[in-house]
């Protein structure tokens, strides 16, 4: 039974995943600041299924003498600080969650494990062929990614994985992003406001991204660095005038005229592009349209 070390539990990718692979034949154990202790999902996952356990820990050292003696197939860093504009009192979380933190496990479970996996930002190019950061998160996430090459360099018996993504998306989203804020606004008849009248956005599901991991884990997939994007680019406006069928009267949105202007990129340097398949249009207008249903009955 392989054996899955995961950071950023707490979090929204990571926690999908680790809701997904516990269900799998493998053992899992995250790493959980001692101020997590408290998470009630997490608590009840570790009751509901003996194969998950959680290691808390203090600060660094407290850290490497939990983990220094453990044996891992495989560590999978969710672990991320995001401000898409910081202030200075972010730099410190900043650096601690997406350098430092990942530096200081891998250092310590490097030379046991068979993969690991690192997820980046398609934030590090921003609409640019080549290293070009949009803020201080995409570019913590480039500099982990320099220090993972070094490890990579000296664990010739572990395959290294970087996977790259614009958005990410499920109907239980409940983060402060675009669509999680549509669904809300529809469900609250409040006004959503779209302030790029041509905004698409490239949306993974996180189903397709729980799907790929598994790949990797079964090596299924070459290690390298990879770009997880969806074939369908949603259109926000489409998307609105869509939901507006379903509820005419309570579903209230505005639109600026302002344009987006940017241009296409097909290749990246250094990443190899996978598409994806899933329909997350559909799956909102079923979920909204399956609610105004239940509303009527």
């Amino acid at each position: 039974m392989k054996k899955i070390l995961l950071t950023g539990t707490s979090g929204f990718l990571g926690g999908n995943f680790l809701n997904s692979i516990i269900k799998n034949k493998v053992t899992v154990l995250d790493i959980l600041r001692e101020k997590n202790k408290n998470n009630k999902y997490l608590e009840n996952l570790r009751k509901e299924n003996k194969n998950y356990k959680s290691i808390f820990f203090k600060n660094s050292k407290d850290l490497k003498k939990k983990i220094k003696n453990k044996k891992f197939d495989v560590f999978i860093n969710f672990a991320t600080y995001y401000k898409n504009s910081h202030h200075f009192h972010d730099i410190e979380n900043i650096i601690n969650s997406n350098i430092s933190f990942p530096t200081n496990i891998l250092d310590i479970v490097s030379s046991k494990i068979k993969f690991f996996i690192n997820f980046g930002t398609m934030m590090e190019y921003d609409n640019k062929k080549k290293f070009s950061p949009l803020n201080l998160y995409a570019s913590s996430k480039k500099a982990f990614e320099k220090i993972i090459n070094y490890y990579e360099k000296n664990n010739k018996n572990c395959s290294f994985y970087n996977i790259k993504i614009y958005e990410t998306f499920n109907i239980k989203d409940a983060r402060e992003k675009i669509l999680p804020t549509i669904l809300r606004s529809f469900l609250l008849k409040k006004k959503f406001n779209l302030a790029f009248k041509n905004l698409k956005i490239n949306v993974v599901h996180t189903s397709d991204i729980n799907n790929f991991l598994k790949k990797i884990i079964n090596d299924n997939v070459k290690p390298g660095n990879y770009l997880l994007k969806n074939k369908r680019e949603i259109k926000i406006l489409k998307l609105l005038q869509d939901i507006k069928k379903l509820d005419c009267k309570n579903f209230v949105y505005s639109v600026n005229n302002t344009k987006i202007i940017k241009k296409k990129i097909k290749k990246y340097e250094n990443l190899k592009t996978i598409e994806l398949n899933y329909d997350v249009c559909n799956e909102i207008l079923s979920y909204l349209n399956e609610n105004n249903k239940n509303k009527n009955k």
